[in-house]
């Protein structure tokens, strides 16, 4: 029922967990009404949040200058990466593994076999 879906969804994250589930349950529903499951699609009746005014926080150049300052004395890696998305060079897909098969720039040393 609605009012359920959207208690579901004040659970998730304002912006991006809401928007993604928001975004998955949709085509899910309108198949299930399609293919006779339900009369009516649940999430038609709630309204959608205005999700094109994006909410993220943009650190300002003096944030950014003592998040690279303390990296610096604590944590190379940090650094390397807060250099790399922080300067718009590398998304950050690219610089963090989030499953085995996916790959990634090598943070080693040294370079590895070819």
């Amino acid at each position: 029922m609605p009012p359920e879906i959207s208690g579901f969804l004040q659970t998730k994250t304002e912006g991006d967990g809401r928007r993604t589930f928001w975004k998955e349950l949709n085509p899910f529903f309108e198949h299930a009404k399609m293919s006779g499951w339900i009369s009516e699609n649940p999430l038609a009746k709630l309204v959608q949040p205005d999700w094109s005014k994006a909410r993220r926080l943009i650190y300002t150049p003096p944030q950014y200058a003592k998040l690279l300052e303390t990296a610096e004395t604590n944590d190379e890696y940090v650094l390397r990466f807060l250099v790399l998305a922080g300067a718009g060079f590398v998304r950050v897909q690219e610089l963090l593994k989030t499953s085995k098969a996916k790959e990634v720039l090598q943070w080693g040393r040294y370079p590895t076999e070819y």
